[in-house]
């Protein structure tokens, strides 16, 4: 059984994992038992299964950019908004993953 983390990103607590296509729904059964990830605590929850990468990171990249809306709507000042508008901008965050 062939399993690799290929994408993590911990400010979000995504991350993305390929398994072998006979061994993909041993790993969605195992995943919710993990409680611990060396010392610790974890709780996994499987978001998609897909069949390509490309289909994995279109789903993360939606899934940002719902958050920071979510972020940017709940700001009460607009300077605040403004650079919170500039900083996601600059950063790479949506850039594609695969090329």
């Amino acid at each position: 059984m062939g399993l690799r983390v290929k994408y993590f990103n911990s400010s979000t607590r995504i991350a993305i994992l390929s398994a072998n296509k006979g061994s993909h729904l041993l790993v969605c059964s195992a995943l919710p038992i993990i409680t611990q990830i060396g010392s610790y605590p974890a709780s996994l929850k499987t978001l998609l299964v897909t069949a390509t990468m490309k289909l994995s990171f279109t789903f993360v990249k939606a899934n940002h950019k719902n958050m920071l809306s979510s972020v940017h709507k709940s700001m009460k000042q607009s300077d605040t908004k403004e650079e919170f508008e500039r900083r996601v901008q600059q950063s790479r965050i949506f850039e594609s993953q695969v090329q």
